[in-house]
């Protein structure tokens, strides 16, 4: 009943964003780094694809590991599958993102301490190798390119933790007693672990390592491409505007936002400064230029102040000239 109800929690509360998605307006992109990164994505996700296709193929040929569909990491490239071909501008597409990013701790342990004993047939080996390397760099490239929000709430980390333990825990543990066979390493721990933590595997693993595990992985897997300056920069006037005409931003400070968007357009706000003033100085000249014909019409000068007013600058000496004639 806990994991369920901190997940409807999690889910019903509002998430802060502390960096909006980028909202590409279906132009080509420029630079070389952007097109590169494009690339890179499009050829990732078709990698993912056959290499889930590979998945498929070694655990249905052999009887009895069908069951390992169930195992953390294929139930992370599921996700990425499925964000791969849906749309980045869903609410809910945005959260699974966040959700799928902070699970990729298993990942990180799987390729630390890989486990290839049951690993037979031709190729499957190289693939367990390219499977999970592609589950690491698929969300970095994503990161990058700022596909999804980055969150900065708990709202996230709690949902996560409660999917993981609804989904890779609880259910897939009954499972793993149905069909005999160690999915989540529920049944039988990881000798390194088994020999640190004994019969207080489960209640370690659960209520301790993957709370711990999630949050370290959400801080060092998307925060370092935030402050490091490699993804974190300041909102652009024309993306702002593009976000909120979506409306998926809502943890932006507006004024922060406006400010660095009138800094990184400073150049073409005193242009329109300089034009305001020289329409202004346009402006008054003109008027002032009528108030001295009209002064003439009403008392006519001698032909050697015309002159004099001719050659003289025509601003100034309409001022003088108006100053006298209030006073």
């Amino acid at each position: 009943v806990l994991f369920p109800a901190l997940l409807y929690w999690s889910a019903r509360a509002k998430w802060t964003i502390v960096l909006p998605r980028a909202v590409y307006d279906g132009r080509p992109l420029r630079g070389f780094i952007p097109r590169a990164l494009q690339i890179a994505d499009y050829a990732q996700r078709a990698a993912l694809v056959l290499c889930y296709m590979g998945t498929l193929f070694y655990k249905s040929t052999l009887l009895g590991r069908v069951a390992f569909l169930l195992m953390p990491c294929h139930l992370h490239t599921k996700g990425l599958l499925y964000l791969s071909f849906t749309t980045a501008r869903s609410s809910f597409n945005n959260k699974l993102a966040f959700i799928v990013l902070c699970l990729n701790w298993g990942t990180w342990l799987a390729l630390a301490l890989p486990d290839t004993a049951d690993l037979k047939m031709p190729l499957e080996v190289p693939h367990f190798w390219i499977s999970h390397i592609l589950l690491v760099t698929l969300p970095a490239t994503w990161l990058l390119r700022r596909r999804y929000h980055i969150y900065s709430s708990w709202h996230g980390l709690v949902a996560t933790c409660a999917v993981f333990d609804l989904i890779a825990i609880f259910p897939v543990q009954i499972l793993s007693v149905l069909f005999s066979r160690n999915i989540t390493y529920m049944m039988m721990p990881p000798k390194a672990m088994a020999a640190l933590f004994g019969t207080s595997y489960r209640k370690f693993f659960g209520l301790l390592c993957v709370p711990t595990l999630i949050l370290i992985t959400r801080y060092l897997f998307a925060n370092i491409f935030i402050y490091s300056g490699c993804l974190h920069r300041r909102v652009s006037h024309h993306e702002r505007h593009a976000a909120l005409q979506h409306g998926h931003v809502h943890g932006i400070d507006a004024a922060a936002a406006a400010n660095s968007a009138a800094a990184k357009h400073e150049p073409a706000g005193e242009a329109a400064r300089d034009a305001h003033r020289e329409h202004a100085s346009t402006t008054g000249a003109c008027a002032v230029q009528e108030e001295m014909t009209s002064h003439m019409e009403q008392s006519p000068v001698k032909s050697g102040d015309v002159a004099h007013q001719s050659a003289s600058p025509a601003p100034r000496l309409v001022r003088h000239r108006s100053r006298r004639h209030n006073a």
